[in-house]
Formats: structure tokens, C-alpha cells, sequence
């Protein structure tokens, strides 16, 4: 959605009229596609065992769908509700991978052709899953998604409407629950949406399906001021610039499309805010 920025999912395209979350109708068409591989993958026939590695792609955006069950336990700190937090389960979350993957309608043939962008297709011969040659002379370009359920806990806080502090904050916040609560720092993620009010929400998960209740532990007032205070000591440290951010403070693998955003001195900022009004 150009308005919300929250990503719209249907089987039918033609159900995608208006965005679900901001009510605000489309005015451009479907850019996007991608398919879950619930039955997994089907290897050419003649393949022969080998050493050497098989060839990997890396998962690309994540997105935040929702619809799970609300818990009735909501925790307010701050003046006004400055900080709202509320937590879910069983919220929905998308992955998906935008590789360069380009698929025959028909038959599902797939390939890796890099150096290919767009929506165009590919002229190839190839065979089906049964050693047959197909039909069908064209692949189109396709990106592969699953989704997964988890426990979420989603924190508003007012005034947060500048894109790259609110993805600071958040990673600042990560570090900080990892070391108050000793969960692992890959057990736990986080994204940021936009809500009615174009303020940026943050959205933190269990980075496992079905979630183990990691996030639902920040409820605690007196630990959520701990890992406020761990994150700001982890972002003061002096790493790296304050105008950029390394891995020792807000970079890690997995938040690597963002890391020209992250910054120290904006995740000190927004924690700095953060204490003076609650």
C-alpha cells in the first residue's frame, strides 16, 4: 500500500480493491507475486551425488500480516500512553525471497538466472517432473514466500514517525531484550509498520513458528526500564560514528537491507526521548 506501506495478500487479484489495514483504495495494480513450495522441490532427473555445496539464496523482506489473537493484558507506561504495548498470538508473518527465480507456469520448472530483473519472460526448452519436454517454451520471474505464525508483541510509541529511528530503536531494543531476558539474539526479530496515525510501530516476534513466548516477557514494567537502559549502554558505546552503526551495536546479518538507515546517534535520541517521559 503506497499509504500504509503494509504489503496486501490475495490469492485473487482482484479482491486487492483497497488496502485491509488503512482502508485506502488502490490505485495501481498488482506488483507482485510469489508462491508458497509447500510441497517442497523436485531435483532433475540424473543428478549425481556430489561434494560440492548446492547453491543458496538468502531470504529477503519480512512482513508483518497480523490477524492473530490479542491478549487482554495491555501495558501503558508514560504520560498520556506515551508507550503502549500490546501482545498476540498466533500473528502472522510473511518471508519472502526475491532471488532472481524464474518459473514455467505449467509444469513448475524452476531455475536461479541472475542478472535478470523485471517482469519479463525467458525463452528456454526444458522438461517436465516427469522427463518429458514441455509444452510450454517460457519462464517468468517468481518469488518464493512462507508464511508462520508467532507470539508478537507490538510497541506504539507517539510520536515516532521518522523511518530510520524507529528501525535504530528497534534494533537497539533487540539487543537490549536479548541481554535482559538471556534469550538468544536469533530466537528473537523485529520489523517496523506504519500505523493510522504515520507513526512507525514496533513489531517484535519469536523468530520461531509457533512461537515460545520470548516477547510476552517485556510486559514486566520494571524489565522493560532494564532493557531500555541495556540498549541505550549498547548504543553509547563508542563502536563506530554515531552518524552509521557496525556490528558490535546495531548491524547483524539479517538486517542487512537497512543497515545505510541504522544509526547510533538516532537510536540514542529516540532512547534518550524515551526517558524523559515515562
Amino acid at each position: 500500500c503506497s499509504n500504509c506501506e503494509r504489503d496486501n495478500i490475495s490469492e485473487i487479484k482482484e479482491n486487492l480493491t483497497k488496502c485491509v489495514y488503512c482502508g485506502v483504495p488502490y490505485d495501481e495494480p498488482v506488483n507482485d507475486y510469489f508462491i508458497e513450495p509447500i510441497y517442497g522441490f523436485k531435483t532433475g532427473l540424473n543428478k549425481e551425488s556430489s561434494t560440492k555445496k548446492p547453491k543458496k539464496t538468502y531470504a529477503g523482506s519480512t512482513s508483518y500480516l497480523g490477524d492473530g489473537v490479542t491478549d487482554d493484558t495491555k501495558l501503558i507506561i508514560g504520560a498520556n500512553d506515551y508507550i503502549t504495548i500490546e501482545t498476540s498470538s498466533d500473528d502472522e508473518l510473511l518471508v519472502t525471497n526475491k532471488n532472481p527465480f524464474f518459473m514455467c507456469d505449467k509444469c513448475g520448472y524452476s531455475e536461479i538466472v541472475k542478472g535478470r530483473k523485471g517482469f519479463m519472460t525467458l525463452p528456454t526448452n526444458h522438461l517436465n517432473y516427469k522427463g518429458k519436454k514441455c509444452s510450454c517454451d517460457t519462464i517468468h520471474p517468481i518469488a518464493l514466500g512462507h508464511k508462520f505464525k508467532t507470539d508478537v508483541a507490538k510497541l506504539t510509541i507517539k510520536g515516532l514517525n521518522n523511518k530510520p529511528k524507529a528501525l535504530s530503536l528497534l534494533y537497539a531494543l533487540l539487543e537490549g531484550i536479548s541481554q535482559e531476558f538471556n534469550i538468544e539474539r536469533k530466537d528473537i526479530d523485529g520489523i517496523v509498520v506504519k500505523n493510522i496515525n504515520n507513526d512507525f510501530d514496533l513489531i517484535i516476534y519469536d523468530n520461531v513458528p509457533g512461537g515460545a513466548g520470548h516477547v510476552k516477557r517485556i510486559m514486566d514494567k520494571r524489565m522493560l526500564i532494564e532493557t531500555f537502559e541495556l540498549a541505550l549502554k549498547k548504543v553509547e558505546q563508542r563502536c563506530c560514528d554515531e552518524d552509521s552503526s557496525c556490528y558490535n551495536c546495531l548491524r547483524n546479518y539479517n538486517n542487512q537491507a537497512y543497515h545505510k538507515l541504522l544509526k547510533r546517534k538516532l537510536a540514542i535520541e529516540a532512547l534518550k526521548e524515551i526517558f524523559e517521559k515515562i
